[in-house]
């Protein structure tokens, strides 16, 4: 009796389920997973429940504010520059090319200009010698004078003592006059080809020129190089009573150079050597009239060695080797005969060649 009321209870439930869920039928009501384990109930479609986003709200701008936003955005946009084309140089006028060509022949013969030399002077070393605006040069001397010739009155030895005195003017530190006078004391010649006669001469020689000066670096003792342009004059004197004997006179230009290398701050090596390659050789008879040859061409070189001991940039002292060769080609004949062989000659020649020590002090200031 009880099964029956709980089946018939069962089977009515059943349907009224059926009933209130149409869609699902009975095969999803009699399914036991339906009764063990519920689902989740499904989303509601229903616009109350769903969260709208709200309108952006914006500002309204006044005029005065658009007009600003306005030129901000013209500012930010630069436009691109226009390119032109370069200016053509206008060609240099010949009163610019003249002071140009005239700038360069100073700074080579001066070493640059005023300011820049005054700046340069300035920053030498208090010792170095180039701050000197003079250098004066007295020195004694011993030489010896070899004239070789075939012609008699022109073959000749004779040596004596001698003084030498110079002066260098410096303009700028790479630039100065140079003048020196060189001449002999108590010197005498052989005036006989047959007896012991001497006769007095006097040997002088008188050089004056410009001196270029280049140094190889900054320091007080650098080693320097001088390039020396000369006008060169030596004269040989006899008394105007001399029977054998001719009054020469030797002279031209003279180009030198003079390398200075230092072995120590205070101690300096000197070398250098000359050239004259167009000399005027002149002969002044005495009491007779002869002469060598008719006329001549005559050159002139020399080299020298010596060292320099530099106490201060004041103070100096020196001591010097040097040998010159003065060689005269006469064309001709002589026009007296040669006391000797008794005939005259014909293209003589004479070498006179000298040999000088020298020792002596330099001042500068």
């Amino acid at each position: 009796m009880m099964k029956s009321v709980s089946s018939t209870v069962l089977f009515t439930f059943a349907a009224l389920l059926c009933f209130a869920m149409p869609s699902k039928g009975l095969a999803q009501v009699m399914d036991p997973a339906f009764f063990s384990a519920p689902t989740a109930p499904a989303p509601v479609e229903n616009s109350y429940y769903i969260k709208k986003s709200k309108p952006k709200k914006t500002k309204k701008r006044t005029p005065a504010q658009e007009t600003k936003e306005n030129e901000e955005e013209k500012t930010e946009t630069v436009k691109a520059p226009t390119p032109t084309a370069s200016p053509t140089p206008a060609p240099a006028t010949a009163a610019e090319n003249q002071g140009g060509f005239t700038h360069k022949v100073r700074d080579l013969f001066l070493g640059g200009d005023p300011e820049s030399l005054d700046k340069y002077r300035q920053e030498l070393a208090a010792e170095d010698i180039r701050k000197n605006i003079f250098d004066f040069t007295v020195a004694t001397q011993y030489f010896y004078n070899s004239s070789q010739s075939n012609y008699f009155y022109r073959n000749y030895i004779n040596s004596s003592p001698g003084a030498l005195v110079g002066l260098d003017l410096w303009m700028t530190p790479f630039l100065a006059i140079d003048v020196d006078y060189r001449f002999s004391l108590l010197n005498s010649i052989k005036d006989s080809p047959t007896q012991d006669i001497f006769t007095t001469v006097t040997q002088d020689w008188l050089n004056f020129g410009l001196k270029f000066r280049r140094f190889f670096n900054s320091t007080a003792s650098s080693s320097s190089l001088d390039i020396n342009l000369k006008y060169v004059d030596h004269q040989f004197t006899v008394p105007t009573g001399s029977n054998y004997r001719l009054k020469t006179r030797t002279r031209g230009p003279d180009l030198s150079f003079d390398l200075s290398i230092a072995s120590s701050r205070s101690y300096f090596w000197n070398f250098g050597f000359n050239i004259a390659p167009y000399l005027t050789h002149d002969e002044t008879p005495g009491t007779s009239d002869f002469r060598t040859g008719q006329s001549n061409q005559a050159m002139g070189f020399g080299a020298y060695l010596g060292g320099e001991y530099r106490m201060t940039r004041q103070t100096r002292t020196f001591f010097k080797f040097s040998t010159e060769l003065y060689r005269s080609q006469f064309s001709g004949t002589s026009n007296g005969a040669d006391p000797v062989t008794g005939t005259t000659i014909s293209n003589a020649s004479v070498n006179d060649v000298f040999y000088f020590f020298d020792i002596g002090f330099k001042f500068g200031r």
